[in-house]
């Protein structure tokens, strides 16, 4: 199986997010594209920032409409 990992901090996730998953979906010829949301963003303070947990909840329910 061919999986993908698409990392970020999805604060919030967007469409941008999804249609970078979909190109690597279909010019990879990947199986899966699993997103994962950092804890902590290194490069940059997220403004605003509901938390790690609820960005995971928010990936989840943008990558359930793929």
């Amino acid at each position: 199986m061919r999986i993908g990992i698409l990392g970020g901090a999805f604060n919030p996730p967007h469409t941008g997010h999804l249609v970078c998953a979909q190109e690597a979906f279909v010019q990879l010829e990947l199986d899966k594209v699993v997103f994962v949301p950092v804890g902590e963003a290194p490069h940059r303070e997220l403004q605003g920032d509901p938390g790690a947990e609820e960005r995971l909840e928010m990936v989840d329910d943008a990558s359930a409409v793929t």
